[in-house]
């Protein structure tokens, strides 16, 4: 006696193997869209997991900006978190100019920590020019009244 209603397994495996084979191809392509700033993170010791990166493109981040400035600050020597980067990001702030401006306050032995900054740089003022005025001042030349200058 054969069953009414035969079903055959086979079919079901090779529409389960498509769907997994589909799935696991997006999840590859995911995987190497983020696997070149991973490691270059993780071989700098810039410490921003794969999950962070992928975190950072959801909320609409540029991820690859936000991994070469914290690169560039911990090859400074600065420490700075990757949340702080992006949260300074998200608020319109300019993080190369302000990244470039902590940098080059830590080489000049200033104390410019990255909140000021960041906080300098939300306000509207250049933070990175501020910097290079406090390391180099400018000098104004001011004519002398007793010559008639």
């Amino acid at each position: 006696m054969q069953p009414l209603f035969a079903i055959d397994y086979s079919l079901l495996w090779v529409i389960g193997g498509i769907i997994l084979l589909f799935i696991g191809g997006i999840g590859m392509l995911v995987f190497f869209s983020f696997i070149r700033l991973w490691v270059q993170s993780l071989l700098t010791g810039a410490e921003i997991s794969i999950f962070n990166l992928i975190g950072m493109k959801l909320r609409n981040v540029d991820y690859g900006m936000i991994v070469r400035q914290k690169i560039a600050l911990v090859q400074a020597g600065v420490r700075v978190t990757t949340e702080d980067l992006e949260a300074h990001y998200l608020a319109r702030g300019n993080v190369p100019k302000t990244a470039t401006a902590v940098i080059a306050a830590h080489k000049a032995r200033m104390d410019l920590p990255w909140q000021t900054a960041a906080a300098i740089d939300l306000a509207g003022r250049d933070v990175l020019d501020a910097v290079k005025t406090s390391v180099n001042p400018k000098v104004i030349d001011r004519p002398d009244p007793s010559k008639g200058r």
